[in-house]
């Protein structure tokens, strides 16, 4: 049976990124699988928050398990945070959309 997600899901990760440099925590969702099989296995997905620490790190996490971590300052980071983002595949719930964010 395959369940409908009644979330406007968003991959807006310049948008995400955004939220995050205001300050905001955004509600998220991660893949995860338990085979590892790679791409064969159907993921199951769990409900994060992805936020940006006072250190300026972005972390998307639940229960003290980290699915994205992406450091601007790092030297050896390569991948952009939109990269990591896709990656790891992740969907946010966008529910600030209205929102007039200013600086």
């Amino acid at each position: 049976m395959k369940h409908r997600n009644p979330y406007k899901l968003s991959r807006d990760y310049d948008r995400l990124k955004h939220l995050l440099d205001n300050r905001y925590i955004v509600v998220c969702f991660a893949d995860y699988r338990f085979k590892r099989r790679g791409k064969k296995e159907v993921p199951n997905r769990d409900i994060c928050k992805v936020w940006k620490d006072e250190f300026g790190i972005y972390d998307v996490c639940a229960r003290g398990i980290s699915y994205c971590s992406y450091n601007p300052a790092s030297k050896e980071m390569s991948p952009t945070f939109n990269e990591m983002m896709e990656f790891a595949n992740i969907e946010f719930i966008d529910v600030q959309e209205q929102l007039e964010i200013t600086n």
